[in-house]
């Protein structure tokens, strides 16, 4: 019984640093909201016209593709805007409170928490202009939060890196779009799937891929973050 409690107090300890580090992001975010005021502008305005163009009727497939392509280019606006001088002076001041995982892990959380809002927001949208032609609410719900964790994975350690270059949104595109190609297919083809009605056991198998693209990127955010943290 001590050792559970023992084991209990060390992994708290060890994720506390991970809390308060997400709670001032979203904090910061939420207090002057411009950048994220902006996106959804981005994302009102882009709905709002495909709905002019296509009188609020188009074919399924193309409802979906357009739903994931508006995500991916929201994921990049979210990362661009923490793509400046600034962002990597914090870092010499955050190497000295947090272990580079807790740093990546909070960075991850902070960034998919926001995807999942635009996701949901992009939903709402998307239904309010155009027919929403989705069967399985309940899965197509669930492919937005792995959808979501999967871009924040897997941009967040591209926009670590990119943050050192010159050209750091030029870098964040080269490297980013190849990373998410995969990721896009899937989320396409569960979305598809959703539309024809398929229930989250029936999809089981395009959930453990989903699965394994996003555990993939966060074991290598831990494994190679902790090296560019040191630069």
């Amino acid at each position: 019984m001590i050792i559970l409690k023992l084991i209990f107090f060390q992994v708290t300890f060890w994720f506390r640093p991970i809390y308060l580090f997400l709670r001032k992001e979203l904090h910061q975010e939420f207090k002057r909201p411009a950048a994220f005021l902006g996106v959804l502008l981005y994302l009102v305005c882009v709905t709002f016209i495909v709905s002019l163009s296509t009188k609020g009727n188009i074919n399924p497939s193309v409802w979906s593709a357009l739903f994931w392509i508006l995500m991916m280019f929201v994921s990049f606006n979210v990362f661009n805007k923490n793509l400046s001088s600034d962002e990597q002076h914090k870092w010499y001041y955050y190497y000295q409170l947090v272990h580079p995982i807790q740093f990546i892990l909070a960075r991850i959380f902070f960034h998919a928490i926001l995807l999942w809002i635009l996701g949901l927001i992009n939903f709402f949208l998307l239904s309010l202009w155009i027919k929403n032609p989705i069967i399985s609410l309940e899965a197509f719900l669930l492919n937005i939060f792995l959808g979501g964790l999967g871009f924040a994975s897997s941009l967040t350690l591209i926009s670590s890196i990119a943050v050192h270059a010159n050209h750091p949104a030029l870098l964040m595109s080269v490297l980013g779009f190849p990373l998410i190609i995969p990721l896009l297919w899937a989320l396409i083809k569960v979305s598809l799937l959703c539309i024809q009605g398929l229930t989250i056991s029936e999809l089981s198998k395009y959930w453990f891929f989903l699965f394994c693209i996003n555990t993939i990127s966060l074991l290598l955010s831990a494994i190679f973050f902790p090296l560019i943290w040191k630069e």
